[in-house]
């Protein structure tokens, strides 16, 4: 005869829950190496050791410095304050105005100006979005015609990662880069 309290039979004991989780973590590999992202994890740990090791969290980006006459800077400002007091800029073909821009030690000429549209990032304090196009046939970064836009005015690096998603699956998508740009 045993005197003292009765042990009841738990099913949950700390053996099957060590057992249950191991299941799910190798349930959870086998769903994840079946569609290919394992890969990918893989890949984003190993950009994030890389980084880590290095002890550099800040990305190269190519410079790019526009120089211009003053002349044809006072004529963008003008144009600027006519969008600012019309909230609006509606570009023609004659508001482009001649620069150079030097990335490296390339120098490329170009014509600029201020991209079409609401005059919402015209402010003192905001970045200025051009519409570039390079003179005498020349390419910069492999373009005769871009544009220089403010990450904020594209979602950040969301707008790249839905492009770069498109590329991946075959879709034609437009040519996204990040620069530094020394105005």
């Amino acid at each position: 005869m045993k005197i003292g309290r009765k042990q009841s039979k738990q099913w949950v004991t700390p053996n099957r829950l060590w057992l249950l989780g191991l299941l799910l973590v190798f349930a959870a590999g086998v769903m994840v190496g079946q569609r290919g992202l394992w890969l990918v994890l893989v890949d984003s740990w190993s950009d994030v050791t890389a980084v880590w090791q290095t002890g550099q969290n800040e990305v190269d980006l190519p410079t790019l410095i526009i120089d211009m006459p003053f002349e044809n800077y006072n004529t963008i400002l003008a144009q600027r304050e006519t969008a600012l007091t019309t909230a609006v800029f509606i570009a023609a073909e004659s508001d482009f105005q001649s620069a150079d821009i030097r990335l490296g030690d390339q120098t490329i000429p170009v014509r600029l100006r201020l991209q079409q549209g609401t005059a919402v990032h015209l402010g003192d304090d905001d970045k200025w979005n051009f519409d570039i196009r390079t003179r005498d046939n020349a390419l910069l970064l492999g373009m005769q015609r871009f544009s220089l836009i403010d990450p904020a005015d594209n979602n950040w690096q969301n707008e790249w990662a839905f492009l770069e998603t498109l590329r991946q699956e075959d879709i034609l998508a437009t040519r996204y880069q990040f620069v530094r740009l020394v105005f």
